[in-house]
């Protein structure tokens, strides 16, 4: 089952990478309180509350392996999820003027974005090994080798 929330992602990444979320169109406070803060609390438990409790069901051990297959995948739609959250916040600081507090802020939750793809791939590099085959099919037979718009 979680192959299949994989081809998902990778089905609607093209659309969600695209949006005016991910070019950065909304304001900061938007983009990274609302968006990227509820939306990721809002992604995990809806993971953990689908997924958790079939997995559970199904282990007939202690649940420990249900739980850490279950956290593997959040932490995938997570990191997806997060790297447009960090396109957008990247292009709002390109555009915009802050102080240099602010600035410095900004660049730390860069940092915090940048270091989440490398956690998330050592946790669960299938699901990132079968999310970049799914994206090459998809850019290759689907997309006609156009993953990112052209920004305006």
């Amino acid at each position: 089952m979680a192959y299949l929330v994989i081809i998902l992602v990778a089905f609607f990444s093209k659309g969600f990478f695209n949006s005016k979320l991910c070019r950065g169109e909304y304001g900061f406070f938007k983009t990274y309180f609302l968006y990227g803060g509820i939306g990721a609390f809002a992604i995990y438990f809806g993971v953990m509350l689908v997924f958790g409790y079939s997995a559970l069901k199904n282990d007939e051990g202690t649940g420990h392996y249900a739980l850490l297959s279950t956290a593997r995948l959040a932490l995938f739609c997570l990191a997806i999820y997060l790297t447009g959250i960090g396109m957008a916040v990247y292009r709002i600081k390109s555009r915009s003027e802050f102080s240099p507090l602010m600035n410095l802020y900004v660049v730390i939750i860069l940092i915090a974005f940048a270091l989440l793809i490398p956690s998330a791939l050592i946790m669960a590099p299938v699901y990132f090994a079968v999310y970049a085959a799914a994206i090459f099919a998809l850019y290759k037979l689907r997309w006609n080798s156009i993953f990112m718009e052209k920004l305006i």
